[in-house]
C-alpha cells in the first residue's frame, strides 16, 4: 500500500474519533436561579443536561446601562454555580446563559433580577412551638431598617401581616390552625427592599368532630356538635340518619347540612325531622373534606311523644249574636295544665258558599270593634299581625290586592361567648301566614316578605346562628302562593296536624344559647317554654272550616294564659291541622256582631287600637 494511502486513511478515522469535527446537540442552561447573598454577591445557579460541551457563557446587562449585554464570565463544563460580584449599586439587571462547544452556541437562557444593597435573607423556615408558627430566617443584610412579612392562608392574596425592628431573625405567627400557609419577607431601608425570601407551610390534617349534646321533643331531634379541627379549610357539615332508623347512614340517605360552612371551633347542629315518634334513630356527623365525606361516631336519639290535644269543654253561644248558621261561636273556662284559662273561638263553614274571609289593613292604627262596625257583613273580627311605628310588620292581602308587605329581616341581639359579651346583627327570616284563595281554600306558607316568595317550610334561623338568605330552592322550593286574602304573623304552630314548633336550644339558653325551634325569631315576650300572654290565632280544619281563637292572660278575668305549644293542643283539640299564631297581647280582641260586642277581657283594660284585622263576614 503507497504511503500516502496509509496517511489519507489515517486522518478519517482520527475525525471519525474526534468529536470536535461534529455538531452535537447543546441545551441551554436551566432551572436558573438568581440570588443575592451579600452585600456585593449575587449567586447564580442552573443544570445544564448537555452532554458534550466546554462550559456556559454568562452576559450581563442593566436597566441603567441601556440593557445592553456584556459577558463577564465563561465556566467550565459541569461548573453550575458563579458568584458575580461587579455591581454597581441598585438597578435591574438581567443575565443571560448559553451553553458553548467551540464555536457551537445552544439558545439562549434571560433571568431577570434587582440588585438592592440589601441582601435577601435566607435560610427561611418554619416550625410549630407552643405558641404558634416559628419563623426564623437569616440576616444578611447592613443597615436595614426592619424587615417586612406578607401572608397568605389556604391560596388568598397576600396581605401585609407584620414590620419587625432590624437584626430580628424570628417572629411568631400565633393566629394559625390548620390550613396551609405562605410568607413572603423582605429587608427594608426607605425606599430600597431586598430580594422576596419565601416559604410555604402545610398544616392541614383530618377533620375532627366532637358530639356535644343531643335533645330531642317531640318536633324533631336536636344534634349539636363542636368542629375540633376543620383539616385546614372551611368545611361543609351535617348529619344523617335512615328512615328506616338503622345504623351506617350517609348523606345519600337523610340528610341535614348545616347552612354554612364551618372553622375549627365552631359549634354545629343537626334537626332531624319527620321521624316516627318514640322510635330509635342513629345519627351519624359528617364533614365533607377535600370533596370527600367524612363520617363519625353514631349517636342515637328518638322523638318525644307529641303532647295530646286539649280536650276542652266548650259552651255554644251563638245563639246570643245574630250570626248565619254556618258560623258557630263558642267559650270555655278550662284547667291547662293547672292553670285556669278563658278562651273564646269561632268556627266558619266556607263552604256554604255564604262567607268569605276577609284580612285587611287600616290606615292607621284603629280598635277591632271599630274596625268591625266599618266593615260591611263582619259577623266575627279579630286583631291581626305584629305592628309598630305606625306600620304592619306582618303581610297582609285583602281580595287579591296586597297592603302590607312582612319584614324581610330582623335584628336580634345574644350573647357571642360563655363570658356574655353582648352582641346584635340582623337576621334574614321567613314568617308564618295564613290564607284563602277566591274558593275560600285555607292553607298556611312561610313568607320571605311576599306571597312571590312562600315555601312549605321555615327558613332554619336561629338567634345567634349564621345569616341566611332564603333562594328559588332554599329552605324549599319557592312559589308564589295562591292565595286571595292572607294574614301574616306567627308562628305557625301547627302544620299538616303536628306541633311545629318546640323550646330546644343551642346550648344552656342561660348562658347564651338560642332556641333552635323558634326559626321564625320571635321576641322573648312571644316565645317560651314558660311564655305565657293572651294570644290570639288562626287556623283551619281538614275539610276547610276556618276556626278563629282568642285566650285571655295575664291573669284578666282570672285567665292564665297559654303558651304557644298549650295554645296548639286546644286548636288541634277542635281538629285544626294547621294554625297560625298572630299578635297577642293587649291586642289580642275577637268582637262579634251585631254591635261588635267584644268577647273576651283585654289585658290592657279595653281593647287596643291595632293595623291588620281578620273578619268573618257574610257575603
Amino acid at each position: 500500500m503507497k504511503m500516502s494511502t496509509i496517511f489519507a486513511s489515517l486522518a478519517l478515522l482520527l475525525m471519525a474519533c474526534n468529536p470536535l469535527g461534529d455538531k452535537v446537540t447543546l441545551n441551554a442552561p436551566s432551572d436558573v436561579n438568581v440570588e443575592q447573598t451579600g452585600l456585593e454577591t449575587v449567586r447564580l445557579t442552573w443544570t445544564n443536561t448537555s452532554t458534550a460541551y466546554d462550559g456556559v457563557i454568562i452576559e450581563r446587562a442593566s436597566q441603567k446601562g441601556g440593557l445592553q449585554f456584556a459577558e463577564i464570565a465563561r465556566t467550565g463544563a459541569g461548573i453550575l454555580i458563579y458568584n458575580d460580584k461587579n455591581h454597581s449599586g441598585d438597578d435591574y439587571y438581567q443575565y443571560r446563559l448559553t451553553t458553548y462547544r467551540g464555536e457551537q452556541k445552544s439558545e439562549e437562557k434571560i433571568v431577570n433580577f434587582r440588585y438592592s444593597k440589601l441582601p435577601v435573607p435566607t435560610q427561611f423556615k418554619a416550625e410549630l412551638g407552643e405558641d404558634g408558627l416559628v419563623l426564623t430566617w437569616k440576616d444578611n443584610s447592613t443597615g436595614e431598617e426592619g424587615f417586612i412579612l406578607r401572608k397568605s392562608a389556604n391560596g388568598e392574596a397576600f396581605k401585609d401581616w407584620k414590620v419587625v425592628a432590624p437584626n430580628t431573625e424570628t417572629v411568631t405567627d400565633s393566629d394559625i390552625i390548620s390550613g396551609k400557609y405562605a410568607y413572603e419577607l423582605y429587608a427594608f431601608a426607605g425606599e430600597d427592599r431586598s430580594a422576596v425570601a419565601t416559604l410555604e407551610f402545610d398544616n392541614t390534617g383530618t377533620p375532627q368532630v366532637k358530639t356535644d349534646k343531643v335533645t330531642p321533643s317531640w318536633h324533631q331531634v336536636h344534634v349539636q356538635f363542636y368542629l375540633q379541627d376543620d383539616g385546614g379549610f372551611p368545611c361543609e357539615a351535617g348529619i344523617c340518619w335512615k328512615e328506616d332508623g338503622s345504623r351506617g347512614a350517609t348523606v345519600n340517605d337523610c340528610c341535614y347540612t348545616y347552612p354554612a360552612k364551618l372553622r375549627t371551633g365552631d359549634p354545629y347542629y343537626g334537626s332531624a325531622q319527620g321521624l316516627v315518634p318514640e322510635k330509635t334513630y342513629y345519627f351519624r356527623p359528617w364533614v365533607k373534606f377535600d370533596g370527600k365525606y367524612h363520617y363519625f361516631s353514631e349517636v342515637s336519639s328518638a322523638l318525644l311523644a307529641e303532647p295530646q290535644p286539649y280536650i276542652a269543654d266548650w259552651t255554644d253561644i251563638s245563639a246570643q249574636y245574630d250570626m248565619p248558621a254556618s258560623i258557630k261561636l263558642y267559650k270555655t273556662t278550662t284547667d291547662v295544665t293547672g292553670r285556669k284559662v278563658n278562651a273564646w273561638y269561632a268556627i266558619a263553614d266556607m263552604s256554604q258558599g255564604d262567607l268569605e274571609l276577609r284580612t285587611f289593613k287600616t290606615a292607621s292604627a284603629t280598635k277591632p270593634s271599630v274596625a268591625a262596625k266599618s266593615l260591611e257583613g263582619a259577623q266575627i273580627i279579630i286583631n291581626g299581625g305584629y305592628f309598630g311605628g305606625g306600620q304592619s310588620y306582618s303581610y297582609v292581602m285583602d281580595q287579591g290586592k296586597e297592603t302590607a308587605a312582612g319584614v324581610r329581616a330582623v335584628t336580634r341581639s345574644y350573647y357571642a361567648d360563655a363570658n356574655k359579651t353582648s352582641t346584635s346583627k340582623s337576621f334574614n327570616i321567613t314568617r308564618g301566614a295564613f290564607g284563602v284563595n277566591q274558593n275560600q281554600e285555607p292553607s298556611v306558607k312561610w313568607l320571605y316578605s311576599s306571597n312571590e316568595w312562600a315555601y312549605d317550610t321555615p327558613l332554619p334561623a336561629f338567634n345567634s346562628g349564621p345569616v341566611l338568605k332564603p333562594t328559588d330552592s332554599y329552605p324549599s322550593r319557592r312559589h308564589t302562593w295562591d292565595v286571595y286574602s292572607a294574614i301574616g304573623g306567627g308562628p305557625i304552630i301547627l302544620h299538616d296536624g303536628h306541633i311545629c314548633i318546640d323550646y330546644l336550644t343551642t346550648k344552656d339558653k342561660g348562658n347564651g344559647g338560642r332556641y333552635v325551634g323558634n326559626p321564625e325569631l320571635l321576641d322573648d315576650d312571644i316565645f317560651g317554654p314558660s311564655v305565657r300572654p293572651p294570644r290570639t290565632a288562626i287556623g283551619h280544619t281538614a275539610d276547610g272550616k276556618i276556626i278563629l281563637m282568642v285566650v285571655d292572660g295575664r291573669d284578666s278575668g282570672g285567665s292564665k294564659g297559654v303558651s304557644l305549644d298549650e295554645l296548639a293542643r286546644l286548636m288541634k283539640g277542635l281538629g285544626c291541622v294547621n294554625v297560625l299564631n298572630l299578635d297577642g297581647g293587649g291586642s289580642t280582641v275577637m268582637c262579634a256582631t251585631p254591635e261588635a260586642t267584644i268577647l273576651n277581657k283585654p289585658s290592657d283594660g279595653s281593647e287596643r287600637a291595632v293595623m291588620s284585622f281578620v273578619a268573618i263576614v257574610a257575603k
